[in-house]
């Protein structure tokens, strides 16, 4: 038996270094892409994982998972190969303002990149967010793991809060005081006992001299679209999770920046003093350099995960396992942290998988549904019944979406309450 693993095994690892061999020899395309940005052990958890009432996959929803698995052209989108680039047909309503080349109007790629990229009502990008975050806390408090979600408080002390407003308004609330906690940076999740990340290269230095006191702080952010920058960026193509772990270790350096303003605005400590050397660090970036540095839970459009997210899952399922084994029916940890890892990499990956394609589906109506103008003075939308009945021709409904004010055009386009 032994012995048929073992060649069983030499097999499938030379087909593999053979099939790479001649994904690496094709130009930069997409389905070349989508192979070597796949992780194996998330990105195709979709195959083996079977349907149920808490995970249906209907509709278009499968094929177009599918496709962006793989690297194929979607099929609702099929029809743009013939369509002209410059075609309203491709447009896309997008109401980013941080676009260098806002004036022109996003067009539509066969593949759905640049409909998951574009900013549009239905805050979609926040629901696929939380959904992953959600999923995560949920297995770590299964496992047993000391953690706080959304840790409010950890540099509110350090900032000067604002004083309470009177709210004289209403008869009813005469008297009550509105007031809002000025928190700083709140990270997404808190996990004690966690071993620090080993540090390589430019995250050593920065890991230098802080105490490993064992509290891990991580940020979950998430790259929507084959398309984003980082997946073309040169190095980053050839490397497994290469855009993942790119967007990930710039979470430590973000966290940085970000407290070093903090003191800059309400300490008296110049940022680039700090930065440079020529200055001690203020509260704020004292206070963050407590913890273990700032990890990035990333997931990616073709649902790779960063390293931090196989190290999280890893710890989760070891202090599951020690504490849970006999209640699972095991016969040993080691059996009982198997069973956790195979569960938590089949619903992580198959959730992160089905959040991608649930995003281009919510967004395949919009194509083509508003021309974007040149950029002009915004003008107040009409207000009340008489905007709803109002013809609203495509310039218009251009300029509606780049004021946020189009919610009855297409709110349709969102996800629906159950």
């Amino acid at each position: 038996m032994r012995l048929q693993h073992a060649l069983t095994e030499q097999l499938e690892t030379h087909a593999e270094i053979g099939i790479r061999r001649r994904y690496l020899a094709l130009d930069d395309c997409e389905f070349r892409r989508a192979y070597l940005q796949a992780d194996r052990r998330t990105s195709m958890q979709w195959v083996s994982a079977w349907p149920s009432e808490d995970e249906p996959v209907g509709g278009q929803l499968f094929p177009i998972g599918f496709c962006l698995s793989l690297g194929l052209p979607l099929g609702p989108l099929r029809h743009l190969e013939w369509v002209p680039a410059d075609s309203p047909q491709r447009y896309v309503p997008c109401s980013s303002g941080v676009r260098r080349d806002r004036d022109r109007p996003r067009v539509c790629d066969p593949f759905g990149h640049q409909l998951a990229l574009a900013t549009q009502l239905g805050d979609h990008w926040r629901i696929i967010h939380d959904t992953m975050i959600h999923l995560m806390h949920t297995w770590l408090r299964r496992c047993g793991v000391p953690m706080h979600e959304e840790p409010r408080q950890l540099f509110a002390d350090l900032l000067p809060q604002p004083q309470p407003q009177p709210q004289p308004d209403d008869d009813e609330d005469e008297g009550r005081e509105e007031t809002h906690t000025r928190h700083g940076m709140v990270p997404d999740t808190l996990t004690y006992g966690m071993p620090p990340r080993r540090a390589e290269g430019r995250r050593r230095r920065r890991a230098a001299g802080r105490p490993s006191a064992g509290r891990r702080i991580f940020d979950t952010k998430m790259l929507h679209g084959g398309g984003d920058q980082r997946y073309g960026r040169r190095g980053l193509q050839a490397r497994s999770r290469g855009a993942v772990q790119a967007r990930a270790d710039e979470v430590g350096s973000d966290y940085e920046r970000a407290a070093r303003l903090l003191d800059e605005r309400f300490h008296e400590v110049r940022a680039r003093d700090v930065q440079e050397g020529r200055a001690e660090p203020g509260p704020v970036l004292r206070r963050l350099r407590e913890f273990d540095e700032c990890d990035g839970l990333v997931w990616g459009a073709y649902a790779e995960a960063s390293a931090a997210v196989h190290e999280l899952l890893s710890h989760a399922a070891t202090t599951g396992a020690e504490q849970r084994w006999r209640r699972m029916g095991a016969r040993s940890p080691t059996e009982a942290r198997g069973l956790l890892v195979g569960a938590m990499r089949r619903e992580w990956g198959f959730t992160a998988w089905l959040c991608q394609a649930q995003l281009v589906t919510w967004r395949i109506d919009t194509v083509g549904v508003a021309t974007l103008p040149p950029r002009a003075p915004r003008r107040p939308a009409p207000a009340g019944p008489a905007a709803e009945q109002q013809h609203i021709d495509a310039a218009a409904l251009a300029q509606l979406v780049l004021d946020g004010l189009a919610p009855t055009v297409l709110g349709g386009h969102g996800p629906r309450a159950a």
